[in-house]
């Protein structure tokens, strides 16, 4: 994996030493209603020197699952369709040593925009506290080739942080996405502030519908 160490330092240094993302609860997540779009902290900006202006999305809310579990769900891409609404396919390609991957998932079109694939280096580590930082960029591999009919999209500084908390775990996310092809910039981040709605699918399926009724 030494071809590969340079972009994971990179990304682990983003997420844990700038704090990029938050393993504290943002005090505007309502607690009691945790489980109901009120009950996130979703923002967004554009990075300075990018051109295209495409949004970085960050999103923040608790699920009521171990953290182990949310990262299950996550880690186990082959399983990711049945969660994430836009998703239709993904597998692992290649693993590194039980902590870091690359990953293909596959995504449908919407609204007369093509589909699009991401072939994506992840990699996760456990701190002492029992939080759980995972990374993830794009990345080009011969081993994951161009799949026709769908354009290949790119992912920038992505990240997780899986926090343990007394209801579950707080859930924080952030990513930077870059759809290509031919896509108006506004679609493009219109898709961008969907993103961080990950939580409320994860939600919905690791807490079942008792428990995403309430509040």
């Amino acid at each position: 994996m030494f071809r590969y160490d340079a972009i994971l330092s990179r990304l682990f240094k983003i997420i844990v030493q700038t704090g990029y993302l938050k393993k504290t609860l943002d005090e505007n997540v309502d607690k009691i209603r945790s489980t109901s779009m009120s009950g996130m902290v979703v923002d967004y900006s554009v990075q300075p020197d990018s051109a295209k202006a495409i949004k970085i999305a960050r999103g923040q809310g608790i699920i009521r699952a171990p953290p182990e579990e949310v990262l299950s769900m996550i880690l186990h891409v082959e399983r990711r369709p049945e969660w994430d609404d836009l998703c239709d396919h993904g597998s692992v390609v290649q693993e590194f040593g039980g902590c870091a991957d690359i990953i293909y998932l596959s995504y449908q079109g919407k609204l007369g925009v093509c589909a699009r694939d991401l072939c994506l280096l992840r990699a996760w580590r456990r701190l002492e506290d029992g939080s759980v930082i995972l990374v993830a960029n794009s990345i080009d591999t011969p081993d994951v080739a161009k799949v026709a009919g769908k354009v290949r999209a790119e992912c920038h500084d992505c990240g997780y942080i899986i926090t343990p908390c007394e209801d579950g775990c707080i859930f924080s996310y952030v990513i930077q996405l870059d759809m290509k092809g031919y896509v108006p910039l506004f679609f493009s981040n219109l898709i961008q502030t969907q993103h961080p709605l990950i939580i409320s699918m994860l939600r919905r399926h690791l807490e079942g519908p008792s428990e995403s009724a309430q509040g």
